[in-house]
């Protein structure tokens, strides 16, 4: 907590600290959805092409296919078939451009991970 407070050139911390504590946190609520573990220490599986996903659909509220193919340098073919393998995160809807579309369960996933919060 010092070192938030320090932060803003401070030596005793207030409760704005743990407010920013708090929302620097909200992320890491992302973790059991992205990583599936094993064994105490080993076995662990990253989804890395949902974690890409979620940071293109958190950075870009309208998110399109070109935007995801700029980003990544990849054909719009894979992006869809990326796409694809995370039906109940997202889905691609059809019209122009195409627009990646995030489910119920995303939303909310995302909204609790702090997208779109002010600070």
């Amino acid at each position: 907590m010092r070192a938030l407070a320090a932060l803003d050139n401070r030596t005793e911390v207030n409760n704005e600290d743990y407010r920013l504590l708090i929302k620097m946190l909200k992320p890491c609520q992302l973790e059991p959805h992205l990583i599936t573990t094993y064994d105490f220490e080993a076995g662990r599986v990253f989804y890395n092409n949902l974690y890409c996903i979620l940071v293109e659909m958190a950075s870009f509220p309208n998110l399109t296919m070109q935007q995801i193919c700029v980003d990544y340098k990849c054909s719009p073919a894979t992006a869809e078939r990326l796409i694809a393998t995370v039906p109940q995160w997202c889905w691609v809807k059809t019209n122009s451009p195409k627009h990646i579309m995030p489910t119920e369960q995303t939303t909310q996933l995302l909204n609790l991970a702090g997208v779109g919060q002010k600070w």
